[in-house]
């Protein structure tokens, strides 16, 4: 169960025969990581771990998509897909093939698309750059929002941390103008951005309550607050009713 602290010999019992698993756990010191069972050095000391989410190898091919009596026996039904800015417009979700092969492998496996992870937009943010740049990575934005909405993906993670986050009140005032500018387009889409953020409580509270509340929500990400040692009640109080999507 997500959130449980399981014993990692039960964990690798259940999951080491399926080798494209992987899962978000929680680090010694809060943060979280990706990591495979039965390949890393990670394991060795660690008697137990923190579950916070299961995904499918983004690495692997769409076509790992095809396991689907594994998919029914572990009972997966949704999977949330990852886009980098290197090879984006190289990603299955931006072909036109990729998204007939999605859909097909989907069908088939009953493991739908439900959101993606935008980690290009942490990689190379439009609101930092200018001009031909700017429009360029804007151009890209466009093109995700067209595909999400081609496969009724509702959901697309936009990462506000690392190299993604906001450094000055110029830099807000472009994603926010943007997005909003944006707005009409995600409606027709039927997709929602929501802001994963270091924002203490307040401050995301604050930064949210600017966005409208039908195209625009909160990526929870348990790990980064536990690393951040922001306090779980607090950030729920803050900006529990925007909170759309949870890592």
């Amino acid at each position: 169960e997500v959130g449980a602290i399981v014993p990692l010999r039960d964990l690798k019992a259940k999951w080491v025969p399926y080798p494209n698993i992987l899962f978000t756990i929680a680090g010694k010191h809060g943060q979280s990581m990706h990591q495979q069972l039965g390949t890393a050095d990670w394991e060795q000391d660690m008697d137990h771990v923190l579950l916070h989410q299961l995904l499918w190898h983004s690495s692997c091919s769409v076509l790992d998509l095809h396991h689907d009596s594994q998919n029914q026996q572990l009972g997966i039904s949704l999977m949330e897909w990852t886009l980098d800015q290197e090879g984006l417009r190289d990603n299955p979700l931006l072909t036109r093939q990729g998204r007939d092969e999605i859909r097909r492998l989907s069908a088939a496996s009953g493991l739908r698309v439900a959101s993606v992870t935008g980690d290009c937009f942490m990689h190379a943010p439009f609101y930092k750059a200018e001009g031909a740049s700017r429009r360029a990575l804007l151009a890209d934005f466009e093109a995700i929002i067209a595909a999400c909405a081609e496969l009724d993906i509702a959901c697309l993670v936009m990462p506000l941390v690392d190299n993604g986050a906001l450094e000055n009140e110029r830099q807000e005032q472009v994603l926010c103008g943007e997005l909003k500018q944006h707005q009409p387009l995600l409606q027709r889409a039927r997709l929602s951005v929501v802001f994963e953020s270091d924002f203490a409580p307040a401050r995301l509270r604050d930064f949210i309550a600017s966005f409208p509340t039908e195209q625009f929500g909160i990526n929870y990400d348990i790990g980064n607050s536990a690393a951040l040692g922001y306090d779980p009640g607090e950030e729920i109080e803050a900006y529990g009713t925007r909170i759309i999507n949870v890592h």
